[in-house]
């Protein structure tokens, strides 16, 4: 699948050029450049698209809340924990003697380098930004034909995990 098409379909569906858009690849330690910037983002490795999202502020939703495995500021990261708590669980089960909040550090370490691993597709546009106060309509369209045409694994219509 070309992602990369997928986009521009999406765009066209919502009557928005690519040429007005910036399109990039990133990673949690290059998404702060999304700072107060609106749009949509895709978490992906070379074999899943897992997530699709949309953000009045990329850089504060991706790289604050979904790339520091901010568990409650975060719908996209308890999804993450839910996907991969068997094997998070793996990893943490040799550490014995941890209290409770110990436990949930490591946990949210663990998924931190999780999140950490993956790419990030950001597609920026000025056309996206919320206006008085109400989100915009255009990036919550693109946001669904994205989910759609992707069907990423955390947030497709069937919410099924690990199947």
């Amino acid at each position: 699948m070309d992602i990369g098409n997928t986009f521009k379909e999406c765009l066209e569906e919502v009557n928005i050029s690519i040429d007005e858009c910036i399109f990039e690849k990133l990673n949690c330690k290059r998404i702060n450049g999304a700072e107060n910037r609106s749009g949509i983002y895709v978490f992906l490795d070379d074999s899943t698209i897992y997530y699709v999202g949309e953000s009045n502020n990329i850089g504060r939703r991706v790289g604050h809340e979904h790339c520091k495995a901010h568990i409650g500021g975060s719908e996209a990261v308890v999804r993450f924990l839910i996907y991969y708590l068997d094997d998070l669980y793996r990893e943490a089960h040799h550490e014995k003697g941890l209290s409770i909040i110990e436990r949930e550090r490591l946990i949210r370490d663990l998924l931190m380098r999780r999140i950490n691993s993956l790419s990030i597709l950001v597609l920026i546009c000025d056309k996206l930004i919320d206006h008085n106060n109400r989100k915009n309509l255009l990036r919550i369209r693109l946001e669904k034909c994205l989910i759609d045409k992707l069907n990423p694994v955390l947030n497709s219509s069937s919410q099924t995990y690990g199947t």
